[in-house]
């Protein structure tokens, strides 16, 4: 709008002329589409009208905001924007806009797992957890992982208050199986041996059933003991992990050959 102005001299009384008319020019206002943004994210900030002028952040350490309204939000806080027209006419300060800062995640079971292995990942509660490849690990919203193939595995956290993203957290390495086979008869007199093998590995051998075969735990030589059948699992000892398939069985029967092995 339009305004004049007189000036009434207090000592005398007297009253200028009217000066010729100001004009006020309404300054421009800025809306925020974006009241939350998390580490990382971006918004844009629109003048109204739409006129060249300046951005100012009231807290640029928070958020920056570049020259045609793009706010950046670096760092947990709040903030607000101002808007200068090529007038010289400044907006008021815009709604307060907050950072959420990412989710804090780790580790808190061991970072080597076996298949079929679990760990699991902090925080168990309140959001979302994503593997980064769930061939090699999956992940359950509790956090808990399980290790389902050979290989390596991230995982990230959405907080479902902010709607943030973690960082990824380190890497959980699933170790393969020891792979295990007899390289010896399968077919034994009581009394006969045959060998298992762990293909080189080192670890402990055990038998489904001492009492019809035993395996020395070291050596992976297996003792026919009765009559029956009985398969044989390797634990790694580097690992720990376990074989997933066992040798298959190993038959023992009396001979009537005490030489057939």
């Amino acid at each position: 709008g339009f305004a004049n102005f007189r000036y009434t001299q207090t000592s005398t009384g007297c009253i200028s002329d009217t000066t010729t008319r100001v004009a006020v020019t309404p300054g421009p206002t800025v809306s925020v589409p974006d009241s939350f943004l998390c580490l990382g994210e971006t918004t844009t900030l629109v003048p109204n009208p739409v006129t060249g002028g300046t951005w100012t952040s009231s807290n640029s350490s928070v958020a920056t905001i570049s020259g045609a309204g793009v706010v950046t939000a670096v760092a947990q806080g709040t903030v607000t924007f101002t808007f200068r027209d090529n007038s010289g006419c400044s907006s008021q300060p815009s709604a307060i806009v907050t950072v959420n800062g990412r989710p804090a995640v780790g580790i808190t079971g061991s970072s080597s797992i076996c298949i079929t292995g679990t760990t699991q990942l902090s925080p168990g509660t309140g959001g979302t957890w994503t593997s980064s490849n769930g061939a090699i690990a999956s992940v359950t919203d509790a956090g808990l992982v399980t290790g389902v193939a050979a290989g390596s595995a991230t995982f990230t956290f959405i907080l479902t208050s902010t709607g943030c993203v973690s960082l990824p957290t380190n890497a959980v390495t699933v170790t393969p199986a020891p792979v295990v086979s007899f390289s010896g008869p399968t077919a034994l007199c009581v009394g006969g041996t045959t060998q298992v093998s762990s293909g080189g590995a080192g670890g402990v051998w055990t038998s489904s059933n001492p009492s019809v075969a035993s395996v020395n735990p070291t050596t992976g030589v297996v003792t026919a003991l009765a009559p029956g059948t009985a398969s044989f699992t390797f634990v790694e000892t580097s690992t720990g992990c376990a074989s997933t398939a066992s040798t298959g069985n190993v038959t023992i029967t009396h001979c009537f050959n005490p030489d057939f092995n």
